[in-house]
C-alpha cells in the first residue's frame, strides 16, 4: 500500500488482464489535464502519495523516484523513453529485473504536476 512507500520501500501499481477489458480506463481514466472526478487509479495514487508525504512532516526535500513500463507479449517497454524495449536479467528464478529502466525524480512539493505529465507522457508512447 502507499503508506508503505514512507518507509522507503518500492510501490507497483499493476493492470493485468485480456485486451478490451479496461485496464487502460483503470489505469488513466481521462488523460485531460483537470478532469480530477474522472482520473484513474493511477493519478489517484500519485495524488496520494504527495498528500502523506506533505501532512508526514520531516520529508522536506525527501524525493521519489518514477518509473513507467509496460510489459506485453512477454517483453518490457520503458515509456519515458519512446517505448524503448528493454532487456531482462533475471536476480533469481523467480524475478526479472528490467535493465536501463528510465527513472525520473521529483519532490513531493511539486509531484502531481510532475509526475502526472509523465503519465501523460507515458500513456502516449503506448
Amino acid at each position: 500500500t502507499l503508506p508503505h512507500a514512507l518507509n522507503g520501500e518500492h510501490v507497483c501499481l499493476m493492470a493485468y488482464g485480456q485486451t478490451g477489458s479496461g485496464k487502460t480506463h483503470t489505469m488513466f481514466g481521462s488523460l485531460e489535464a483537470g478532469q480530477t472526478e474522472q482520473q484513474g487509479m493511477a493519478f489517484r495514487a500519485v495524488g496520494t502519495l504527495a498528500q502523506l508525504l506533505r501532512a508526514g512532516g520531516g520529508f522536506a526535500g525527501l524525493s521519489v523516484d518514477f518509473s513507467f513500463l509496460e510489459v506485453y507479449n512477454d517483453e518490457l517497454y520503458d515509456l519515458l523513453d519512446c517505448g524503448k524495449k528493454l532487456s531482462k536479467q533475471r536476480s533469481s528464478e523467480q524475478h526479472c529485473v528490467p535493465t536501463g529502466l528510465t527513472r525520473r525524480q521529483c519532490v513531493a512539493d511539486d509531484m502531481e504536476r510532475q509526475v502526472h505529465g509523465w503519465l501523460r507522457e507515458g500513456a502516449a508512447t503506448r
